[in-house]
């Protein structure tokens, strides 16, 4: 047995494509990136990419392709890992592998979130049931059941926003179901009015190190869907009262989960009388621009942390210095065009599956526009959004602390970039 320490990191194409330097921090640390990929890496793609010159997932020497994320799948390839490499960590990069990887690294007596956790966090009839008082008023929905004022059906599975849906006492839920798979579980839950947010941690022995707060927009206003549209970190207008009933929240949700060591991503919405009500929580980092508008705000990546906690070491404390924003933009429906960015470059993610290397500035430094990501390609045909990945361009943008950018001042800034779409009709007629 070759005694080379690794540290194996488990993930998809589409999450990698956020986290790369990952590989490098592993190198740092004397070990060697091991990659376990699911089944939503598309092996083609992948072939392509490790043979590009310029992705760093092609300088990884040692990647597996798993046809499904079931544990049984995980654990015989990290025992095949095994007979090669001494295992020094396991790192879940990802919402697919959460619960294998979590159940998997605790069996190795590696760190990680923990068994518990880990199950739970993919399940979101069991967060309800793990955090009664902090769960909004819900039941498992079924062709009986019946609402009497605004509710919402919610996948217990899902992510991304998937399946998630307003409804109304003249909906008829029996119909609504019928848009599901007959074998899942769909939770029938009252309607939170409310701003939401989300708290990221992270997590060193079950002891909290960091925790920041990042307000959502989401486009319900719009649309009987919840699909986020916007992030800011850290949150803008939160009372100091406020701020410590959501961390309070956060450190109810990580106790009863007997949370380990890693990343959690616990997602909330405030009621009207101030009471916090869990949506759902995470253990991984936060999707979208999340981390990244962090490392904007205080001048530290993310990923030196997450491999720190899979090794087993305490990460550093981090600073707030400035407060950093993504925000998606609307389209028509249509075929995709193209996404012009102005002067700022257009990371076309979906099709390069590298994201923007972004570099912090000083505290003081104006507003900016640091980014314009475009997740959908060229040709692409758009339509409502419905979930995560029915959104086609963001930008990320940075600005001093104690600014707020006033209403005009944000639609100068996201006129800097435009989604150009050719209409259906265009199409139809073409």
């Amino acid at each position: 047995m070759t005694e080379s320490p690794s540290v194996v990191v488990v993930t998809d194409l589409v999450v990698i494509a956020r986290h790369l330097s990952i590989f490098d921090e592993i190198r740092r640390r004397g070990a060697q990136p091991v990659v376990i990929v699911g089944p939503e890496t598309d092996s083609h793609e992948l072939a392509e990419i490790r043979e590009s010159p310029t992705h760093p997932l092609a300088s990884v020497t040692h990647i597996v392709h798993l046809s499904d994320t079931g544990i049984g799948s995980l654990a015989a390839a990290v025992a095949d890992i095994a007979e090669s490499f001494d295992i020094i960590g396991l790192l879940n990069v990802g919402e697919v592998f959460v619960e294998s990887a979590g159940v998997l690294a605790h069996t190795l007596g590696l760190p990680g979130p923990g068994a518990l956790a880990s199950k739970i966090a993919r399940d979101k009839l069991l967060q309800r049931m793990a955090l009664p008082e902090l769960a909004p008023h819900w039941t498992i929905a079924t062709a009986q059941s019946t609402i009497t004022g605004p509710a919402l059906l919610k996948p217990t599975g899902r992510m991304s926003s998937s399946g998630v849906q307003r409804i109304t006492p003249t909906d008829r839920i029996a119909d609504l179901l019928g848009d599901y798979p007959p074998h899942e579980t769909v939770l029938l839950e009252e309607l939170v009015e409310g701003q939401e947010y989300s708290v990221e941690s992270l997590v060193y022995n079950g002891d909290l190190v960091w925790a920041g707060i990042t307000s959502k927009n989401t486009n319900e206003d719009s649309s009987r869907f919840f699909t986020e549209m916007g992030h800011v970190s850290p949150a803008l207008g939160l009372t100091a009262q406020e701020q410590d009933i959501l961390l309070t929240a956060n450190r109810t949700v990580l106790e009863r989960l007997q949370f380990g060591s890693g990343m959690a991503h616990a997602e909330f919405r405030l009621s009207g009388a101030g009471r916090p009500i869990l949506m759902e929580v995470a253990a991984r980092a936060p999707g979208d621009a999340i981390t990244a508008l962090w490392h904007l705000a205080t001048g530290d990546p993310i990923e030196p942390s997450l491999v720190d906690l899979a090794l087993g070491t305490k990460p550093a404390e981090r600073t707030v210095h400035r407060r950093a924003e993504q925000i998606y933009l609307d389209h028509s429906d249509g075929q995709l065009d193209t996404i012009d960015g102005g002067e700022i470059p257009v990371h076309w993610v979906s099709s390069t599956r590298q994201w923007p290397v972004l570099r912090p500035v000083q505290a003081s430094a104006p507003t900016r526009v640091c980014a314009v990501v475009a997740t959908r390609v060229p040709g692409e045909v758009l339509g409502e959004i419905r979930s995560s990945g029915d959104r086609s361009a963001s930008l990320v943008i940075d600005y001093p602390l104690d600014d707020a950018l006033s209403p005009g001042e944000l639609d100068r800034v996201t006129m800097s970039a435009s989604v150009s779409v050719v209409t259906r009709e265009a199409i139809l007629h073409a």
